[in-house]
């Protein structure tokens, strides 16, 4: 009968699984002993024993090594693991809404970092720009350190000039006069003087003038910043009175001064009397010149 299952009482075939009380050592069919799958691999595999019914019932084996049949799960076993499964998602949910909020918390942090990046990029820029500005600022006084170091060296040149003067031993002592006519002379250095040019009280005829004679010189209109006649307009007057033109700087008056005979020669305006704009001083100093030269001429 060792080939029939006790339960059953059918023979076993060559495929069918079979298990055996460890109390009894009966056979039985796995599937009459209800033995799930995985079950009975652990009892083959003899990591457990399996007892049958009837010896589970009186008590036979090792009570130790006992193990029954998995009993189905009761309604109330399932509704227990549905209430922790329940309690577990709303332990999740919990967990979601910090997360959520810490997501938030990292997103507007990087929206501050690349606010604050744009930012100190702006003032790196405009740091590059400040430092460029200081850079021209200290090339700029550099400059201008050069250039007042030039309008000194004028002025005590000047001053040499004026004590060396016979006509005018009293007023090179004095600091003041040496400075004022310094100051006098920078704007005239603009200016020139013409004289010999029809007298009119027109304007627009003296812009025209002006204008043909530059044009002798290819200097433009737009260097001249004003002129002007020196003196009253007279129909009856024997002399036309001087035109007085001031440029925007003396670069112009020079070079008109200088070239002023080749340029003129074979024009209207070859017979005009060019000049600086001398000081009252100025002209003072040279009409003693002019004086004595003449005093000694007649002493010749």
């Amino acid at each position: 009968m060792a080939d029939n299952c006790l339960s059953c009482s059918r023979k076993f075939g060559s495929r069918e699984a079979r298990i055996t009380c460890f109390a009894c050592k009966k056979i039985f069919h796995a599937a009459c002993a209800n033995i799930a799958k995985f079950d009975f691999q652990r009892f083959t595999d003899g990591n457990s024993s399996w007892l049958c019914k009837k010896c589970s019932d009186s008590g036979s084996g090792d009570k130790n090594s006992q193990t029954s049949t998995p009993e189905p799960l009761n309604t109330t076993h399932f509704h227990a693991i549905m209430n922790k499964i329940q309690q577990l998602c709303k332990e999740v949910s919990t967990l979601k809404t910090p997360q959520m909020a810490l997501s938030n918390d990292v997103a507007k942090c990087n929206a501050t970092l690349v606010a604050q990046t744009k930012i100190l990029q702006t003032h790196t820029e405009q740091l590059t720009a400040d430092e460029k500005s200081i850079a021209d600022l200290q090339s700029a006084n550099k400059d201008l350190s050069v250039r007042v170091d030039g309008v000194i060296d004028t002025l005590e040149s000047f001053n040499r000039d004026v004590r060396a003067s016979p006509f005018s031993a009293d007023l090179a002592s004095s600091t003041d006069y040496v400075i004022s006519e310094a100051v006098e002379q920078a704007p005239r250095s603009n200016n020139i003087i013409i004289y010999g040019i029809t007298d009119t009280d027109n304007t627009e005829l003296d812009k025209a003038v002006v204008s043909r004679l530059l044009d002798c010189f290819a200097i433009d209109l737009l260097t001249v910043a004003s002129f002007s006649r020196m003196g009253n307009f007279s129909t009856s007057a024997k002399k036309p009175r001087a035109l007085k033109i001031m440029f925007t700087n003396s670069q112009v008056a020079r070079t008109i001064l200088i070239k002023r005979v080749t340029c003129l020669s074979n024009t209207e305006f070859s017979k005009l009397q060019l000049s600086d704009d001398k000081t009252p001083k100025q002209l003072s100093y040279f009409k003693s010149l002019r004086t004595e030269l003449k005093s000694r001429q007649e002493k010749c």
